[in-house]
């Protein structure tokens, strides 16, 4: 049996352990189905833009300024700006299994 699985991967070799404000990690988040990866994308996109409508208020604005100049997080950034999808291929045997790195999709 043949089972595919997906992570997204940083330039650092560092894997997204997903959620609305993904931090990166070592092994981070696996998802089972294409359709769920695409699912946790549309989320990040629909939060950033949430985000950004907010400061088109001028007060709020000006808040998050002073407050993005004492953070590390910038939530105007697009946390997946250069990474890349990887699907690993699971080949599952009666003893044993084996996980090879297969196609690299960009985002």
């Amino acid at each position: 049996m043949t089972v595919h699985i997906y992570k997204i991967r940083n330039p650092q070799g560092l894997f997204s352990t997903g959620g609305a404000t993904p931090s990166w990690s070592r092994r981070g988040k696996t998802w089972v189905a294409l359709n769920h990866l695409n699912a946790h994308l549309t989320l990040i996109r629909t939060e950033r833009a949430k985000f950004l409508a907010g400061l088109k208020d001028t007060r709020t604005a000006q808040r998050y300024e002073a407050m993005r100049r004492l953070s590390t997080v910038d939530k105007t950034l697009d946390p997946y700006r250069g990474c890349e999808v990887i699907e690993f291929i699971m080949h599952e045997h009666s003893h044993s299994h084996k996980i090879s790195e297969g196609v690299t999709l960009l985002l």
